[in-house]
């Protein structure tokens, strides 16, 4: 996720890209960013607007905050909507929420939950991913409580109660994740 630099920094890091890849003028515009919910200000959407990014991916993985104390990733729900709002009011209007099934502390409920909260946003895109606990890869993970990770019978429960919520909130399944 790049918004841990500064808006400057990525600017910059963004124009240098521009000057060492011409970007073709007739090519469908589609610059995408990933962002954590929790570090999005008003000055980064108006940057990043400024250097063309039309598409933001927002990591919200689950809303429940027990689960969210389980992985180390606390964001309220209000944090999410604030930084969509911050998002659609620069401009950038393509607007996608990460979700991952399979972490701790999940049950059906709780991720149907959450996916009533994310689909009330509105977001144009929803990707699920299953939760690939690579603790060896990424340090975050090495908090994460192997015990009261969901087993793989739970795991696919949680997959298919996350496509059929989406489903029944209007949105249509495009990939395997998304």
């Amino acid at each position: 996720t790049p918004n841990f630099l500064t808006p400057g920094q990525l600017v910059d890091t963004v124009q240098r890209l521009q000057q060492r890849f011409p970007f073709s003028a007739d090519a469908e515009r589609d610059i995408s960013i990933e962002l954590d919910p929790r570090h999005v200000s008003p000055e980064l959407c108006r940057r990043l607007a400024d250097i063309g990014v039309d598409r933001a991916s927002l990591g919200v993985q689950d809303a429940d905050p027990a689960v969210q104390r389980a992985i180390g990733r606390e964001q309220p729900m209000v944090i999410v909507r604030a930084a969509m709002d911050m998002l659609r009011n620069a401009g950038i209007a393509r607007i996608n929420i990460d979700l991952i099934h399979g972490l701790p502390e999940q049950t059906e409920r709780s991720i149907v939950a959450t996916c009533h909260a994310v689909a009330a946003l509105r977001p144009d895109r929803i990707a699920c991913y299953g939760y690939a606990h690579l603790p060896h890869r990424r340090a975050n993970q090495r908090l994460v409580d192997t015990q009261r990770l969901p087993g793989p019978i739970l795991r696919l429960a949680l997959a298919e109660a996350v496509c059929d919520t989406l489903i029944g909130h209007g949105y249509g399944r495009i990939g395997i994740d998304h």
